[in-house]
């Protein structure tokens, strides 16, 4: 998990502009995982994402945050550039409302 995280702090560096957008996603993205990690260990609190289920496994969330993550970069670079700002929009904040919502019902993470 922390090659992947070096990776996606990589691409968000390795971008020729400053790009507040993907930064924040990316960010974003891994304090989500973090977080979901944090319910993997905490029985009192149960997941909300349907695909992962009420009570994933340490395996089941890495997996699936390392596959979102990647997804999102490559369609991200896949896109036609002029929807890409968009797109990054759309990413950063739909985690924002994943990590504030995590916030909210009181999850913690760690790094």
């Amino acid at each position: 998990m922390r090659y992947f995280i070096i990776v996606m702090l990589l691409v968000s560096a390795n971008t020729q502009a400053k790009d507040y957008y993907l930064e924040s996603a990316i960010g974003l993205h891994l304090i989500d995982w973090m977080q979901t990690r944090h319910i993997v260990v905490n029985d009192s609190i149960k997941e909300s994402n349907p695909i992962l289920g009420k009570n994933p496994n340490m395996q089941e969330v890495n997996g699936y945050m390392a596959i979102t993550g990647a997804a999102m970069l490559i369609i991200h670079k896949s896109i036609p550039v002029n929807y890409r700002k968009t797109f990054r929009m759309f990413w950063a904040m739909n985690n924002a409302a994943f990590v504030s919502n995590n916030f909210m019902i009181g999850v913690k993470f760690k790094i």
